[in-house]
């Protein structure tokens, strides 16, 4: 194996050679500079354990990128990233005051064993989607809206999400998310659980656990404000300080229930 070392990481992606693929092994560091995965280009970065910290900083991806950490310790990045193209994130925690995760149109983004924080106290979206792809496994994701956006094709698979200020996922007005929640998934809003203004929403079970949709001030879902939206009920509970608030289709597995709780 040939090895080369640079004094930063931006350094070391500036000087890539596009007709390569390549693994960069990363330790603390400070940047003062974005990053940049030029299209055509695959990386992947292995954290160790360490930190990319620095709080203006970007990560743009226009080609494919890995950010994992191969150490039993979390590593650590504290920035918004931008997909363009294809973002896999395994063991990291990434920490913005803005979004963490902001995918871009007919992008796809796969985050595992990872929590994702948006610091922010307005409207933030730690994941604001923009009609793009996310596959979510045995993550946690916070931020005042965990998600939200303009929706895509979304699948959350025993993963926590917490809306801290708003809804924990919510789907804007104009837009169809089609969103799948999968076993021992928990949504926590402070306002809804989940919002979806349009498009299908299902919850399955997997073999030993479903989801659990909370909502701490407003109902635990609200979903629809046309028929074409669908709820498939087949898994899990819905609570909520109001009773579900459900404009859609609803295919119902015998047995699941919608709770009001004061």
């Amino acid at each position: 194996m040939f090895c080369k070392y640079y004094d930063s990481s931006v350094d070391a992606i500036n000087s890539l050679d596009d007709s390569k693929n390549y693994f960069i092994y990363l330790k603390d560091e400070n940047l003062s500079n974005d990053l940049t995965i030029i299209k055509g280009k695959e990386l992947t970065m292995d954290l160790n354990g360490y930190k990319l910290n620095e709080k203006v900083l970007a990560i743009w991806i226009y080609g494919a990128l890995d950010i994992t950490s191969s150490s039993s310790i979390m590593g650590e990045v504290n920035a918004s990233i931008n997909i363009y193209s294809q973002f896999h994130l395994n063991n990291v925690l990434v920490v913005s005051n803005n979004s963490a995760l902001i995918p871009h149109e007919e992008s796809f983004v796969q985050v595992k064993n990872s929590r994702l924080i948006s610091t922010g106290t307005a409207d933030e979206s730690t994941v604001w989607m923009h009609s793009a792809r996310l596959a979510l496994f045995d993550s946690y994701v916070e931020g005042p809206y965990a998600i939200g956006g303009e929706g895509g094709e979304i699948l959350i698979d025993s993963s926590e999400l917490v809306g801290t200020l708003y809804n924990a996922l919510q789907v804007n007005r104009g837009f169809y998310g089609n969103v799948t929640v999968l076993g021992s998934s928990v949504f926590t809003g402070e306002s809804a659980g989940i919002m979806i203004y349009q498009g299908t929403l299902t919850l399955e079970s997997d073999s030993s656990s479903s989801p659990i949709i909370r909502g701490n001030n407003n109902s635990g879902l609200s979903i629809g404000i046309e028929d074409a939206s669908i709820f498939n009920f087949n898994a899990g509970d819905i609570y909520g300080k109001i009773a579900p608030d459900i404009q859609a289709t609803i295919n119902t597995a015998e047995g699941k229930t919608m709770v009001s709780v004061e």
